[in-house]
């Protein structure tokens, strides 16, 4: 390919990404007039009543990784004025796993089963997940449930959404109805969620996402373009969660960038580790990369136990 066609190439494929990011946020603003969410008379709620954080299991196993026991650690630790709850599909519990006991000694620290039929009820999204629907059809059914469920639950209770491949490093009080940039200017990350019960912004994205059949960060990365729906939320720089993106994953478990890595988010409230990128990197405990070093700092009960198994 010669470099003018492949030029041309680049433009097509860059503006058809405007076309499509200019179709998400007319459809987002049109919701938004049709149904209402902005000014209606669904109350949002009060700081006071969103002093929650959320981690959800979407996979039905039975047993947390020792990296997810380690992320809701570092929240229950850093933020004890809140209560951090698992929920799982799979029930997760000490019956079946040791990490979940070393949790349970976390006062602040809760765990249900995730019934995800009862917490899309009331939802946009709760027709998605009827028998047959399009998810359901899917390669990637857990990770599109992932997705539509973090939405709901955050809609119905308010507080903050956590993936579980994010180690907290510092309390999280007074963020509010906010998103977290994954490039400066870019793209939203949707892996990261603080809003208030009932906030017409999720209500809007949900019906979207009922409409799209997906709920991925795209829907996110177009309220930036919109000048209604972003007055209502906060963008927060890549620096509080995403200091290192996906292309530099690898950073994170190199002993040889350990300093490098500590010295860039040392004004990070949190430290997002791609877990789907790095299912196949073994982190040996005591090894000294960036991982090792900051899960021994902020889960150190969670390190403890990894460290007789020898990993993390």
């Amino acid at each position: 390919m010669d470099s003018m066609t492949a030029r041309s190439k680049g433009g097509a494929i860059a503006r058809m990404r405007h076309v499509v990011r200019d179709m998400v946020v007319v459809s987002l603003v049109t919701i938004v007039l049709t149904l209402g969410y902005i000014g209606s008379s669904t109350q949002e709620s009060t700081a006071s009543d969103s002093q929650n954080i959320w981690f959800l299991e979407t996979f039905g196993g039975r047993k947390l990784t020792p990296r997810a026991a380690c992320s809701i650690e570092s929240a229950c630790r850093h933020n004890d004025d809140y209560t951090v709850h698992l929920l799982s599909t799979g029930n997760i519990s000490s019956l079946s796993c040791p990490y979940h006991r070393v949790l349970s000694t976390i006062p602040n620290f809760r765990s249900a089963l995730l019934n995800a039929s009862t917490e899309l009820a009331g939802t946009p999204l709760s027709r998605l997940h009827a028998k047959g629907g399009n998810p359901h059809r899917s390669l990637y059914f857990a990770v599109r449930l992932s997705d539509f469920l973090r939405y709901a639950v955050i809609w119905k209770y308010g507080g903050i959404y956590l993936d579980t491949d994010v180690i907290v490093l510092r309390p999280l009080n007074g963020i509010r109805n906010s998103i977290v940039y994954e490039v400066d200017g870019g793209r939203m990350s949707n892996g990261v969620l603080f809003f208030t019960k009932n906030h017409p912004v999720l209500g809007a994205i949900m019906d979207l996402c009922s409409r799209r059949n997906t709920c991925g960060p795209q829907l996110l990365s177009a309220l930036g373009y919109d000048e209604v729906l972003s007055r209502r939320v906060n963008f927060l720089s890549s620096q509080t969660f995403l200091r290192f993106p996906f292309s530099q994953w690898r950073d994170l478990f190199d002993p040889k960038k350990t300093e490098e890595v500590l010295k860039a988010v040392n004004g990070s409230h949190g430290v997002h580790f791609w877990n789907t990128l790095n299912l196949r990197t073994v982190v040996m405990t005591r090894s000294g990369c960036a991982m090792d070093v900051l899960a021994r700092a902020h889960c150190p009960l969670v390190y403890r136990l990894a460290s007789s198994e020898g990993y993390l």
